[in-house]
């Protein structure tokens, strides 16, 4: 499927009456726009690429750790330390050693909480130059796209003699560039995984 093809598909299900695209309609076209650009992105900056995957997988991982480690996770971890508890307790294997009170888990998640928390934003601070990278180079192939697009469209319209009166993908594609420089990069990412 060409570019034109893939836009028109993605504003298709946009202007749909039903089912509605998850997403905004700027969303929908950015994922079309990603979806395109994947091959390029891969070939043009594999490293930042993979780097910038393995970079969001281990914020991922630390998103994860701090819901893990959040306040509403205490107590039903604490609750079942006890239960583990009474069962070594019953068979004779219990160790005061093994023992932690209420305190110690909130403590204990506090601290892992403020280390995941630390090493996300330690990760996403490493991350900026390549994440600038990313969205430059994606925007660079967003423009290789709507050049691409003007081309042929004005190419057509001097076919037939006619005045190229512009046309409204490329305009719809440079009303999504203010997107793509503020939020796109992680779309961008996890469509490349």
């Amino acid at each position: 499927m060409n570019i034109v093809q893939t836009l028109t598909k993605a504003l298709d299900s946009i202007t749909a009456p039903t089912p509605k695209p998850k997403g905004s309609d700027v969303e929908v076209m950015v994922d079309a726009l990603v979806e395109l650009a994947k091959a390029d992105l891969l070939r043009l900056i594999p490293g930042p690429m993979k780097e910038a995957v393995r970079s969001e997988q281990a914020k991922g991982q630390c998103q994860q750790l701090i819901r893990d480690s959040g306040e509403d996770t205490v107590l039903p971890a604490f609750l079942a330390q006890q239960s583990a508890l009474s069962k070594q307790a019953a068979n004779g294997k219990l160790s005061v050693d093994d023992v932690w009170d209420l305190s110690d888990f909130v403590e204990d998640f506090s601290n892992r909480r403020r280390a995941a928390l630390d090493a996300w934003q330690r990760i996403d601070r490493q991350q900026e130059p390549t994440r600038q990278q990313v969205v430059e180079m994606f925007l660079q192939i967003v423009g290789s796209y709507i050049k691409e697009i003007e081309e042929t469209d004005r190419a057509a319209y001097e076919r037939f003699g006619l005045t190229y009166p512009g046309s409204s993908l490329p305009a719809l594609l440079r009303s999504a560039i203010p997107f793509i420089q503020n939020r796109s990069f992680a779309l961008i990412v996890a469509a490349v995984k």
